[in-house]
């Protein structure tokens, strides 16, 4: 649903943001030190709280860790899409990827964007309804509560241990052939694919989402309900930093508003915050980094 209100609505989540480096801020690149300043500099209100591998403890009850410790051994993008879940399941506020750079004060544009108590950034690519690098919600919102079980359901998949050579081809095949498919969610989430596949996509915590809506009605409508603000313009800056056409896929070619894209969304290929027009647009607010 478009937005098409002008007056300022209450904020229904926590005033808390959670971002996570789990060896810490003090070793982290020096673009994400200087995106996590931007968001307790420009939102002095709100309770920033960094998760790291020695606090996960303080933040998750004993029943989710012990989920958690009998998982597969996962990669770090998906322990880290596990945590963002969890946190909001328990706590609620936002989650931000440790690359996401805050360009408007939260409480300026996210009210009216998150009237459901919940919200994230909408059509990252035909094959993903949403994305996952930012995301709001209230404590034990229905869809991150069915969103969390169903994604924990995909890491417990049993990895086939048949044919090794054939892995490799396989996994190839299916990421060549699903890409930007709109089918993805469909393939990637049946449990046959996790019979013949030992590959867990990077996308399968957005494909789970996908999945719980297209067969849950009640999630489906939650999910329409929520204001839709396009992912693409929060890629601009990252377009420009990587020295390609700002253009091409969903970006727009000219800068977006700070309506139309209120964070951009970085990566760590950006490894200082010199790169390209990042130092611009830090010191564009905050005087610098």
């Amino acid at each position: 649903m478009e937005l098409g209100v002008s007056r300022k609505r209450r904020l229904l989540i926590p005033r808390t943001l959670w971002i996570a480096w789990h060896q810490g801020l003090q070793t982290a690149p020096s673009l994400v030190q200087a995106c996590s300043r931007r968001w307790s500099a420009l939102n002095p209100s709100w309770s920033v709280r960094v998760v790291t591998y020695d606090n996960w403890s303080d933040w998750l009850p004993a029943a989710a860790l012990q989920r958690y410790h009998t998982l597969p051994e996962l990669k770090p993008a998906h322990q880290a899409d596990w945590l963002r879940l969890q946190l909001l399941l328990h706590h609620g506020g936002v989650w931000a990827d440790a690359t996401v750079l805050c360009r408007q004060q939260l409480d300026a544009w996210l009210p009216n964007r998150c009237e459901e108590s919940f919200f994230a950034f909408a059509n990252p690519g035909p094959d993903r309804l949403l994305s996952n690098w930012f995301l709001a919600s209230s404590p034990d919102h229905p869809l991150i509560q069915h969103w969390s079980k169903r994604y924990e359901q995909l890491l417990r998949y049993p990895r086939p241990r048949w044919c090794k050579p054939l892995q490799k081809p396989l996994r190839r095949w299916l990421k060549t052939h699903l890409k930007h498919s709109p089918h993805a969610a469909r393939i990637w989430c049946h449990p046959l694919t996790h019979r013949l596949s030992a590959h867990l996509p990077y996308f399968g915590q957005h494909y789970c989402f996908a999945e719980i809506i297209r067969t849950q009605p009640s999630l489906r409508v939650l999910w329409r309900s929520v204001p839709t603000l396009s992912a693409g313009p929060c890629h601009w800056l990252q377009h420009h930093a990587d020295g390609g056409d700002a253009g091409s896929g969903a970006a727009p070619r000219n800068k977006p508003t700070l309506d139309q894209a209120p964070v951009f969304k970085l990566n760590r290929r950006i490894n200082t915050p010199d790169q390209a027009g990042v130092r611009a647009e830090l010191e564009h607010n905050d005087g610098g980094v």
